[in-house]
């Protein structure tokens, strides 16, 4: 059978072209090491490849958010440890001014260095991560959550919100980086009844006072949450006034104010022995020998409202401490799983060495084939009858 020069030539041509594709083939393989470049190099293996890609993409990325809430729960952790060394330095303050006897220089002395150790506190609290944002603001992070005044008293507020920062650490779980400020050191400094309430002397007392109603005034009762700022309130109160107790002194005046008024008219007005009335001995005796048991009961209570916020942070911290054990056994976890997930790739559509050496091989052996088709088809091409006129 006679073949035509025109039929040689496109003969030549496709068997070159399947020669250079085979060729392309061999070097994605080499370049890539991978055997299923395209879904129809091998179907089954190149759907379950989806499926294990996306799947490790998940992984990945939960491991990676793992790693994030561990570094930020690192910086929570160091910085409370550092709030818990700030919180026993002003307790050690409060220990050497609980005397009733320091004069007020030294009280003056010992309120100084309390600004000074409450600065750091709060400036622990004010503490940002590497990104610049603030640790202990709940979901607040772009400002400073906690706001202090220093005249003419200690006013600590909390200015951030009670949300947490969280990121997704597995399909349907989370993980919070930190706990908002108010968990920590509360809300606020304000002390329930710290200031004397001078508005209980009555617009229109009786002229002559009988039994004076009694003053109360507990400036030692923290509410819950907020006995690390109430107390630093209340330390800082007691070494400004000192032994001065305000609800004698309320219950006084109110005497004072009492014995004080007009005489009604025509009316026969006794002599007022105050130093032997009954009703007003615990009066007049508290006035002059409450003042030192006032300080004391106040310093009882500013100690007894650090150690609360000592533990407040302390428990904190333990919660920090466990949500990083928790980041660290997804990343355990999850660094194991992305190697399985890597070895079932490699295994679907993977070259493995053995398949990586052939696909060499092979390339070589395609390169020699089509140089070989290159030369046939030149010298075919060539095969012209012109070539003899």
């Amino acid at each position: 059978m006679r073949i035509s020069t025109t039929s040689q030539f496109s003969l030549g041509v496709f068997y070159m072209q399947q020669k250079q594709d085979t060729l392309q083939q061999l070097y994605q393989q080499i370049s890539s090491q991978q055997r299923v470049i395209n879904a129809a190099d091998d179907p089954a293996a190149a759907s379950q490849a989806v499926e294990v890609t996306a799947t490790a993409n998940r992984n990945d990325r939960f491991v990676s958010n793992a790693s994030l809430a561990y570094d930020q729960l690192s910086i929570s952790d160091s910085t409370l440890q550092s709030v818990s060394d700030a919180i026993t330095s002003i307790r050690e303050l409060a220990v050497q001014a609980g005397k009733p006897t320091l004069s007020t220089t030294d009280r003056a002395a010992m309120r100084s260095q309390l600004v000074e150790d409450t600065k750091n506190l709060v400036g622990l609290l004010n503490a940002t991560s590497a990104e610049g944002n603030y640790i202990f603001g709940g979901t607040a992070t772009g400002s400073k959550p906690f706001d202090v005044q220093w005249d003419p008293a200690i006013k600590i507020t909390y200015q951030g919100n009670t949300q947490r920062q969280e990121v997704a650490i597995g399909t349907s779980r989370t993980l919070a980086l930190t706990e908002p400020g108010n968990m920590v050191g509360g809300s606020t400094s304000v002390v329930p009844n710290l200031t004397t309430p001078l508005a209980a002397v009555p617009a229109s007392p009786p002229a002559v006072p009988n039994a004076l109603p009694a003053v109360t005034v507990d400036p030692d009762t923290f509410t819950n949450g907020n006995q690390l700022f109430q107390a630093i309130s209340r330390l800082d109160q007691l070494l400004r006034t000192g032994p001065n107790d305000p609800a004698s002194t309320a219950a006084f005046d109110r005497m004072l104010y009492q014995s004080q008024q007009a005489p009604v008219p025509n009316q026969f007005q006794p002599y007022q022995d105050f130093a032997n009335r009954p009703d007003w001995q615990p009066i007049i005796q508290q006035t002059g020998s409450s003042g030192a048991a006032y300080y004391s009961k106040g310093m009882e209570a500013v100690l007894s409202g650090l150690d609360a916020g000592f533990e407040q942070v302390v428990s904190v911290n333990t919660v920090i401490g466990s949500r990083m054990n928790a980041a660290q056994t997804v990343k355990d976890i999850g660094g194991a799983q992305s190697i399985n997930y890597s070895t079932r790739l490699e295994q679907l559509v993977g070259l493995g060495q053995d398949a990586y050496v052939k696909a060499i091989s092979d390339y070589q052996a395609a390169v020699t084939s089509l140089q070989a088709s290159q030369q046939t088809f030149s010298g075919i091409s060539k095969l012209s009858l012109f070539n003899y006129l």
